[in-house]
Formats: C-alpha cells, structure tokens, sequence
C-alpha cells in the first residue's frame, strides 16, 4: 500500500522539478493523473499526490539531497477505534505542514496502548479520604523500590527497646517525610526529605 501510494507522489514531484513554470507542471500533471488513474490507481492517492506537488517549492526540489538516512517526525497517538481516521486526517493535511521546513522531514506515526475498560474501572492509588483513616507505611505496589520498604505500623527506636507509633499514612510516592535507613551492618540512618521516598531509596 505504501509502495503504491508513494510512486504517484515521487512521480509528481519530478514533474515539479523539471518543469520551470507552474504553468507547465499543471498542464503536464493533468495528463499524468489520467495516466494513474487509466492504471487502476485511487483517485484520492492521485489527487493528494498531485497537491503534495502543488505545494512543494521547485527550488527546495532543485536541492542536492542528501545520502544520510532521512530525520522522521514521529506522531505517537494512544490506539483507538479512531486511530485510522485520525492519522488519514494528518496525512491528508500533510502536504499544507509542508510548506514550513520544520515540517518537511517524513511523517511515521507510532502507537501505545489506549485505556482498557480494567483501566478506566480500577483505580492505581487509593482514594484520599481512605488514606486518611490509614495509618503506617506500605508499598506503593508500582515500582522496583517496594522489596526495600518495610509494611508496618511502627518503627523500632534504634538503639533503645522504645517503639514509634506511626501516625499518618504513607507509600514509596510519599514526599516530605522522616525516613529510616538499616544498613546491612546493622546501623541505621535517618533522614529528612521533601522528595518522593522512592526518588531518596534510588540514592542509596
């Protein structure tokens, strides 16, 4: 299909660039459309060829190009039902985009993944108003720092039989919390911090 499609459009711009007027071109594009067309070629390919053409400037075709892999502006999209229409509609106005050199590089569109109904339906992090009624640290179950955090509800005192009662509630995305380090060596650090928990557990 992509083969197909850009033979019509490599074809009018050669016809672009070898005719000096735009009069020419025109006269030479209308018996070229007809020749496409007698081919069994789509008539949409053809025309959006041909306008690609309209809008190119000659002296930008006339340019030596260059034998380095052609620069790609890509367009990720999340995959819908409505992909297809979606990037038929950019294709389609492409050739207008053109006209400005930032836009002149190929166009290649890549997808991920678009919400499923488990998505929209399940909630990753808990509501507030639950987080409120918790107290103690737990995991946040979403990245790779869960296994170095402890789930309790209270924090031994090192050094000293005493126990700390945690007050609020708490997960590896917690910011601006007093934090307890035990190294392997038995000692521990505390710290203070403004960032994410998991953010300082990637320091260490």
């Amino acid at each position: 299909h992509n083969l197909k499609r850009g033979i019509p459009v490599g074809q009018f711009l050669r016809l672009r660039r070898l005719c000096s007027s735009f009069e020419d071109f025109k006269l030479q594009a209308r018996s070229l459309k007809q020749r496409f067309l007698q081919r069994g070629y789509p008539s949409r390919v053809v025309r959006l060829a041909y306008r690609r053409a309209v809008y190119a400037q000659r002296q930008w075709l006339l340019l030596p190009q260059s034998k380095m892999e052609e620069e790609r502006i890509i367009c990720i999209l999340p995959y819908t039902v409505h992909s297809q229409f979606i990037t038929s509609m950019i294709r389609e106005c492409w050739p207008i985009l053109s006209l400005y050199p930032e836009f002149r590089k190929q166009l290649t569109f890549a997808f991920h993944r678009g919400k499923t109904i488990g998505d929209r339906l399940t909630h990753s992090y808990l509501p507030s108003a639950i987080k409120s009624q918790r107290r103690g640290h737990t995991t946040c179950g979403h990245c790779v720092y869960c296994r170095h955090c402890w789930v309790t509800n209270s924090v031994p005192i090192p050094h000293s039989s005493r126990v700390y009662n945690l007050q609020q509630y708490s997960d590896c995305t917690t910011a601006g919390v007093v934090y307890l380090i035990k190294c392997p060596c038995l000692l521990y650090y505390i710290g203070q911090m403004i960032r994410p928990i998991k953010i300082r557990i990637s320091q260490h």
